[in-house]
């Protein structure tokens, strides 16, 4: 295997930090939670306590992913918006006209969004935002949530990029040739497991796939070209079975993988990944406290901060790097209807 450079979950400093939260604001029906503001902020304080929030307008319904550089946010909901950050002034909106985005990416200055519902990915000039390209994926014939493609994410790595198809039972793969994406070589995976998001070692050797409908956790080695080759998986439900479960999220910190269960077991599980073979070993497993964890974020300094989306709440709990076990801080649970996604 050969070290490349990976998109890396961004662990920063917590207290004092700025925390935003995008929200969806309609009732959805498949949300139990009650509509939220859109885009809301929260300072973080000792121990993950969250100050007064800060609403903004978001500028899309439903932004289910948030997306922040340096200087702009970009919001993927009905249509994707990118706002300054210094004051959240709506800089531009884009539609595709493809449905909903669910994932953003940037890459070279450009914008790579990946929109579950329309089964498609599109590409976008930035200043102002500008469509470049759209592909819509019409090789799926299945039923029920596989009955057509439903791209979850987009990931972009060096000139590859990964696109976990949930419909299609694929994680598809694209090369960056300029300002477009040319297919390339498709990672097949099982039938019904539903690729649903992707965690990326800072090694830049290992990647790892969450499946939303089959609740696991999978290992692949990164070569050289770009290809994926599989090594290990693990459930994410270790001994609770359940019929009424899907996989949330997922990040990767050191040596451990974590991930979110929704279900009838709401919980952060945690695995450490033997990063040789890429063995997934069960460490722990907590209860989120609350409904349905879309979304978690963690920081450099151990604050776990968990979006549940069904029961409107935010709590934080404490990650050891060094046993990889999760604890509840002594913070007051945060309200906020519907949370989708956290970040920083």
């Amino acid at each position: 295997m050969v070290t490349k450079a990976l998109l890396v979950v961004w662990l920063s400093p917590a207290v004092g930090v700025r925390m935003y939260v995008g929200t969806f604001t309609e009732e959805l029906n498949w949300v139990d939670g009650t509509p939220g503001p859109g885009l809301r902020s929260y300072e973080l304080g000792e121990d993950g306590e969250l100050s007064e929030p800060i609403d903004y307008e978001a500028g899309t319904s439903n932004p289910a992913w948030l997306l922040t550089t340096e200087t702009t946010m970009y919001a993927a909901g009905e249509t994707i918006v990118a706002l300054n950050r210094s004051d959240f002034e709506i800089l531009s909106i884009a539609d595709a006209g493809v449905g909903s985005a669910v994932h953003l990416s940037e890459y070279d200055n450009y914008l790579l969004a990946a929109h579950y519902g329309g089964g498609a990915v599109t590409v976008y000039a930035l200043d102002p935002l500008t469509l470049v390209q759209t592909i819509i994926f019409d090789d799926v014939q299945g039923t029920g949530r596989q009955s057509s493609a439903h791209p979850h994410a987009i990931y972009a790595s060096g000139d590859d990029v990964y696109v976990p198809d949930l419909g299609a039972d694929k994680i598809r793969r694209f090369v960056w040739n300029t300002t477009v994406l040319e297919q390339s070589e498709d990672v097949e995976v099982a039938a019904g497991s539903g690729p649903r998001h992707l965690a990326f070692h800072s090694s830049g050797e290992w990647v790892f796939a969450l499946f939303e409908l089959s609740n696991e956790i999978a290992s692949y080695s990164v070569n050289f070209d770009g290809s994926l080759s599989y090594a290990s998986s693990a459930s994410t439900l270790v001994d609770q079975p359940s019929d009424n479960q899907t996989a949330g999220a997922i990040y990767v910190s050191g040596t451990y993988v974590l991930a979110s269960n929704r279900g009838d077991h709401n919980s952060v599980v945690v695995f450490e990944a033997n990063l040789t073979t890429g063995a997934l070993a069960f460490v722990s497993d907590t209860d989120t406290e609350g409904l349905t964890p879309r979304d978690f974020l963690l920081t450099e300094d151990g604050l776990l901060l968990v979006a549940n989306q069904d029961s409107d709440t935010i709590v934080s709990f404490y990650f050891s790097e060094e046993d990889g076990l999760l604890s509840r801080t002594p913070a007051n649970v945060t309200v906020v209807g519907s949370p989708a996604c956290l970040t920083l």
